[in-house]
């Protein structure tokens, strides 16, 4: 759980406190933090992002795409934007 939350994130320390404060079990932090390593490697070698970067590239991307249309007022943006977001629900 660690491993993978440090690969998605890119934090591998934020990843093995989360899992030691949620199992209760300290003793097993060598081995957190040997798995958040190689999942920081794995990840270094594949060249991914963190999630995080993604997602603020996705919306800032799609804010673009909302603001150059201008032809209608921007209170039917927001309205369309909420659909979509309904949508996929």
């Amino acid at each position: 759980m660690a491993a993978l939350f440090a690969a998605t994130v890119q934090a591998p320390l934020t990843g093995m406190v989360l899992a030691v404060e949620m199992t209760g079990r300290g003793d097993l932090t060598l081995a957190l933090l040997v798995a958040c390593l190689g999942a920081m490697v794995v990840t270094m070698v594949l060249k991914n992002e963190p999630i995080y970067a993604t997602l603020k590239r996705r919306m800032l991307a799609q804010q673009a795409v909302i603001a150059k249309d201008t032809t209608r007022p921007a209170w039917t943006n927001l309205w369309r934007r909420t659909v979509r977001r309904a949508d996929r629900i």
